[in-house]
């Protein structure tokens, strides 16, 4: 318990006073640049970290000593205060003023008091105070933080002292701040095997295994909301525990049958074998065919279990209540949040095979050599679909996949016994799978699309209209769809039904207040007479992104003695600056190269890297034949992480071009940095 009131204490001195005006700037990071704040004092100040945010206005009356002005500070005894008598006026506190400081190295069990008397001593001005309220501290204060335990239970943090815990919290970035989770997992695999050749044609053997998997993630957090402002108090502190346990089930089967061969375990034996003698020699050229049929399949089943435990006690007192309101509640709740109804497949084959043998006729039996051709259709059933609380959520609609196969081998075999081979070599010349037709057993998506039309007539024009276009094929004729609105932070923001316009096609238009510019996504299902489902292919829309391309240059060009192919060698230089919403998961570039007079000459994939919001020093090499001058061209692109389609955006009003001279030399940046990323184009001239 004393562990969770430090870890308290510690949370409201960094979550309260984090940010002034002289703050270094590496105590910035992770905090939000686009609030208007105000110093504190004369207007209210609004501070972002990784834990939260704080708003928060001093009272006038109240001395603040902070890193800034630790300088005057010369002891801190309990209740006792030494200044320098060097301390400017302004800053000596006065009887009834409040003295406030965070935890630091002078203030180690921080401070927050009031001034019963001021005097000097021993060359010092010494402060006496006595315990206060946040009131007389503050003119206004609201606190939201949500703190990891494990942050600060780790043990590189856990023994240090509170102000190296501050100063620890301050520093980490958001993305430092999603600590991690208390792990538990073991799993059991079970495996059988039954050998089905006593039963005639069944050559194969049935296989099965199950599967177990557990996995325990544990969250521990606590929230913080303390809102102070006159005579209305309001404090709120929750422990809550997160417990995710993931389990996974699987299972496989196999069987085979040999229906016709010159085997006599197949169910049509072939007793008279065709075979062909080579002149005089006892070599002879033989046929052997056979027909077999498989069938094998796979299930998986994976169930995650989500159990919260919250705990919120407080107070809350108005200014017309006489005394405050106690707060105390708990909260549990267990659910299945996601079940994997389906996830398989079922495969059927039928392979028709025709070995071409040279051997030593009447020992064929022992010792061969061969090739051998197999053709034959498959069908193919699979599906994936999930159960969570939005009903059925589909993967992969049920599918039929009819297919052809079709492979080469040659190689050869050596035994002594009948059916116990002691050397068998075999290669495989050619394989390859051709589909012929899939069959959809339930209603798909062909095409989702987001489209926006135009913005609603108002003053504040944040309103927008879109139209939300969906295609389907297979579709019953009770068939109602819909369509399903999330922000970015996984929260719906409206559902409706679409109204159909053709056969195939079904549409709603419908209007997002958008004036903090976020990211929305769309996902569409459907109710029948029997279920209700979801596809969980998401569209975003709305998606903000800035992205910039800057100082594109040509740094040098070279000659490459190892590549006597492209022996010339040029370099270009750029930075690209970007920033995104949580939608954007990997920034990019696709480059063009171009002759002077326009003709195209050559083009290099998107090439992706992961880039936070800020900027990166890339790099781009390629090679020529011979010396010539280029145009590279450079479009910056992006791509979303919802929906399962590799698609990107090309921002071609941001593309920028650089012209490349063979004589420009070696580079003529000797004192700058070599870029975070290199890129290579492989020319194809």
């Amino acid at each position: 318990m004393k562990k969770i009131f430090l870890l308290i204490l510690t949370a409201l001195a960094f979550a309260s006073c984090t940010l002034y005006m002289d703050e270094p700037e590496d105590d910035k990071k992770g905090k939000d640049d686009n609030i208007e704040n105000g110093d504190g004092f004369s207007a209210p100040r609004t501070d972002v970290t990784a834990d939260g945010t704080t708003t928060y206005q001093f009272n006038p009356t109240t001395k603040v000593f902070d890193e800034t002005n630790s300088q005057y500070v010369l002891n801190v005894e309990d209740s006792v205060v030494w200044l320098s008598t060097s301390t400017p006026y302004e800053m000596i506190p006065q009887i009834g003023d409040a003295i406030y400081s965070t935890f630091s190295e002078k203030f180690p069990n921080a401070m927050m008091g009031k001034v019963v008397s001021v005097t000097k001593e021993n060359g010092m001005i010494k402060c006496v105070c006595t315990d206060t309220t946040l009131g007389h501290v503050y003119k206004k204060l609201d606190i939201h933080a949500s703190i990891n335990v494990a942050d600060y239970m780790d043990p590189s943090i856990a023994d240090k002292s509170l102000a190296e815990k501050r100063r620890y919290a301050m520093q980490r970035t958001r993305d430092e701040g999603i600590g991690e989770p208390e792990k538990t997992e073991f799993s059991l695999d079970l495996n059988a095997n039954k050998d089905l050749k006593s039963y005639k044609f069944l050559t194969g053997s049935l296989t099965g295994y199950f599967n177990f998997k557990y996995l325990s993630l544990k969250y521990r957090k606590i929230d913080f909301d303390l809102s102070l402002e006159k005579e209305h108090v309001r404090f709120i502190f929750t422990d809550s525990t997160v417990t995710t346990k993931r389990f996974k089930v699987g299972g496989t089967a196999s069987l085979q049958a040999d229906i016709m061969s010159t085997a006599e375990s197949s169910l049509l034996p072939i007793t008279k074998k065709l075979e062909i003698p080579i002149g005089s020699s006892p070599v002879v050229v033989g046929f052997d065919p056979s027909l077999s049929v498989s069938v094998s399949g796979t299930a998986e089943a994976i169930g995650v279990n989500r159990e919260t435990s919250v705990q919120k006690m407080g107070i809350e007192k108005t200014a017309n209540s006489s005394k405050p309101k106690i707060i105390n509640s708990k909260y549990s709740k267990s659910q299945m949040e996601s079940g994997n109804d389906i996830n398989g497949n079922l495969t059927i084959n039928a392979d028709l095979t025709l070995e071409l043998y040279v051997a030593v006729k009447g020992l064929d039996k022992f010792f061969r050599l061969y090739g051998s051709g197999t053709i034959g259709p498959q069908l193919k059933l699979s599906a994936d679909t999930d159960i969570n609380d939005m009903g059925v959520l589909i993967n992969n609609p049920p599918t039929i996949e009819a297919g052809l196969n079709l492979s080469f081998d040659i190689g050869a075999r050596f035994q002594l016994l009948k059916e116990k081979p002691i050397w068998n070599f075999k290669g495989t010349i050619f394989e390859g799978y051709w589909p012929v037709k899939t069959f959809y057993l339930s209603p798909r998506i062909t095409t989702m699309d987001i489209i926006p039309l135009d913005y609603i007539s108002d003053m504040n024009v944040t309103k927008r209209r879109y139209c939300a276009r969906v295609r389907f094929t297979e579709t019953p004729k009770t068939f109602n769809p819909f369509v399903i609105i999330y922000n970015s932070d996984a929260e719906m923001v409206m559902t409706d039904y679409l109204n159909k316009k053709s056969k195939n096609s079904w549409e709603k238009e419908f209007e997002i207040d958008n004036k903090n510019n976020k990211t929305f996504y769309a996902m569409v299902g459907y109710e029948d007479d029997s279920k209700r489902a979801v596809y969980s292919d998401k569209t975003p829309f709305g998606v903000r992104t800035i992205m910039e391309l800057s100082n594109c240059r040509q740094a040098c060009s070279y000659t490459d003695f190892d590549n006597p192919k492209r022996p010339v060698g040029y370099e270009i230089r750029g930075e690209l600056y970007a920033s995104g919403k949580s939608t954007v998961t990997q920034w990019g570039m696709r480059f063009e190269l171009h002759r002077p007079d326009g003709t195209f000459a050559a083009s290099s994939k998107p090439v992706f890297f992961e880039l936070r919001d800020g900027k990166k020093k890339w790099g781009l090499r390629l090679n020529s034949r011979k010396p010539e001058k280029y145009i590279i061209r450079i479009v910056p692109i992006y791509k979303t992480g919802y929906g399962k389609k590799d698609k990107f955006t090309a921002m071609e009003d941001k593309a920028m071009e650089v012209t490349l001279d063979p004589e420009f030399g070696e580079c003529k940046e000797p004192t700058s940095d070599d870029p975070n990323i290199y890129f290579d184009l492989l020319q194809t001239k």
